[in-house]
């Protein structure tokens, strides 16, 4: 990959988890001070990241501090946007997308794992995480049983899932069919995984808070 892009990818996933340190369900407002300051604190860290590279026999680029801002805005302004999970959900996704079409895992033949293991966790994240997203907005009132929340629950991680391996083609990258298959399994075992223990949940809360007859 390109170590530009890698640099946006970091200071990207860097910004989300200062945010979510400091005010993780709020978006981020441009006329609070806290904003510009971790805007600040992101800034002075990628300075001292470039300069302390002349340290370890590297040397510093303007460029790549400037990939470094890049994506700390864009960060911030996903923030801006949109809400904690319907964020993390585009981070992700990004992430996801990046490393599928721009990265070439697949050309480390002594480690073939890294590629099938990607998949595997990179979807399993993304499933849960919309799960996470779904149930908390236009279906939160949806009951967790029967196939419309199984349905539910496929469209996005499987809508990801096409879409990035239909654009790696464009980007005349090879689809490996162990990948698919191991994203597909994740996706799977995420959703039956997440529906077990809120079934599970609901069970208990219904047994929990029964109304005992009165004497």
């Amino acid at each position: 990959m390109s170590d530009k892009v890698m640099h946006i990818l970091a200071y990207l996933g860097l910004v989300f988890l200062v945010w979510l340190a400091i005010n993780p369900y709020e978006r981020v407002r441009w006329n609070q001070p806290k904003v510009w300051m971790v805007l600040a604190v992101i800034v002075l860290y990628g300075i001292m990241d470039e300069v302390l590279q002349g340290w370890m026999g590297r040397s510093a680029d303007e460029m790549d501090f400037l990939a470094d801002i890049f994506g700390s805005l864009l960060g911030l302004g996903i923030l801006s946007i949109f809400s904690f999970w319907p964020a993390l959900l585009l981070i992700a996704a990004i992430f996801i997308f990046c490393i599928s079409n721009l990265a070439r895992i697949d050309l480390l033949n002594d480690q073939p794992f890294l590629n099938t293991g990607f998949h595997f966790l990179g979807y399993a994240f993304f499933t849960l995480v919309w799960i996470q997203y779904i149930g908390r907005t236009s279906y939160k009132n949806t009951r967790w049983e029967g196939l419309q929340w199984i349905g539910i629950a496929m469209t996005g991680p499987f809508g990801l899932l096409i879409a990035v391996k239909l654009t790696e083609l464009l980007f005349d990258r090879r689809i490996w069919a162990i990948d698919c298959a191991l994203a597909c399994f994740a996706i799977v075992c995420s959703i039956l995984f997440s529906w077990s223990v809120f079934r599970c949940s609901e069970t208990y809360r219904s047994i929990l808070f029964v109304r005992l007859p009165t004497s």
